[in-house]
């Protein structure tokens, strides 16, 4: 569920980014909004997520990865909210909320990862 969750908020963003402008350049916004989105959501990640497969390309906190995953939930609500209305905005917002509710031991684990500060001796 986390997966759709996550490809929905990106199609949000786009369709936000589609709305913005008239001319040629909503195509642009339409494409580049969800490609920021999901780089920023697989490049900045806690080493060793149980849910995430494959390396970490740059290393962040626990909390800094939940900050960024709010934020990235959060403007994809947004998103919803301003481009496709209330309703939408609300049942994708509601599935967030209990996919996390689902996933909470996930969020425990998360939030007590620390950053490793140093190099690494690997």
């Amino acid at each position: 569920m986390r997966g759709f969750l996550e490809l929905a908020g990106l199609v949000f963003g786009g369709i936000w980014g589609y709305r913005l402008d008239s001319g040629g350049v909503r195509f642009f916004f339409a494409l580049g909004i969800p490609l920021i989105m999901a780089i920023v959501w697989a490049v900045f990640n806690v080493p060793d997520d149980p849910s995430r497969g494959g390396p970490t390309p740059v290393p962040v906190g626990g909390r800094l990865r939940l900050l960024l995953e709010a934020g990235l939930f959060g403007f994809a609500v947004f998103a919803a909210w301003s481009a496709l209305g209330m309703w939408p905005a609300l049942v994708f917002l509601a599935l967030v909320v209990f996919n996390n509710y689902q996933l909470r031991h996930r969020l425990v684990w998360v939030w007590k990862k620390k950053r490793k500060r140093g190099f690494s001796t690997k």
